[in-house]
């Protein structure tokens, strides 16, 4: 089973174009839709972790998307699972992110003392994840963003996440974006280096489910690799 893992503002059903790519390839899928079942004003980076380590098993591979991906590392750093890959993946702490500045960030302070739910302002979205998108495009992908826990942001953009690699022994394959301005190639890299695991650069910015195709080839090949 391959089991997909989406980003902070993500869902479960973006990731369509990749489970048809695996499904023709003879692979059974499973999106997960990480905030089904959960109370978003009380949820925790650890309530994610805790789904998805409850689904998978050694024989499973785990993608994950950008918070995603640092599910992926924290699920490998307690959980036997057959490879993790992990595409413009938050990292964990002790690698800066630094892709936010303090004054875009405090506007969205009172909702994190609140617990309340939220997205980023169109505005950062476009400059930060969806850039060099049309505006229309990038207004478009911005209307499907959903609310995320304030607690689940507040951790991951402020890196509260810590992993320990020494405790992952299976296969990773990391995945960059040239154009990413929210977790750039050099970032990707340091945490690829972190488990000395390979990485791979393609075009575009963060936003990776309109042209997924040269990503979807690259973790097949990893996949075919590890038989």
């Amino acid at each position: 089973m391959i089991y997909l893992i989406h980003g902070l503002n993500g869902f479960a059903s973006e990731w369509k174009p990749f489970i048809e790519y695996f499904k023709k390839k003879g692979y059974q899928c499973n999106a997960v839709e990480l905030k089904e079942g959960m109370n978003l004003r009380k949820t925790c980076f650890q309530d994610y972790v805790d789904k998805i380590m409850s689904m998978v098993s050694k024989d499973d591979i785990v993608i994950g998307h950008s918070m995603g991906g640092l599910i992926v590392q924290k699920v490998m750093e307690t959980t036997k699972i057959k490879a993790g890959v992990c595409i413009c993946p938050a990292p964990p702490r002790g690698i800066d992110l630094r892709s936010l500045s303090f004054l875009s960030q405090i506007r969205y302070i009172p909702f994190i003392i609140a617990r309340i739910p939220f997205l980023p302002t169109f505005s950062l979205a476009q400059d930060r994840l969806l850039n060099d998108l049309s505006v229309k495009d990038a207004r478009k992908r911005y209307n499907m963003l959903q609310k995320q826990s304030a607690k689940v942001t507040y951790e991951v953009l402020k890196q509260k996440v810590s992993v320990d690699e020494k405790k992952i022994s299976c296969p990773m394959f990391f995945i960059a974006r040239q154009n990413d301005l929210m977790i750039s190639p050099s970032i990707v890299k340091r945490v690829a280096e972190k488990y000395h695991a390979p990485m791979k650069t393609f075009p575009g910015n963060h936003h990776i489910y309109t042209d997924s195709e040269l990503i979807s080839n690259e973790i097949y090949n990893f996949i075919k690799s590890l038989s």
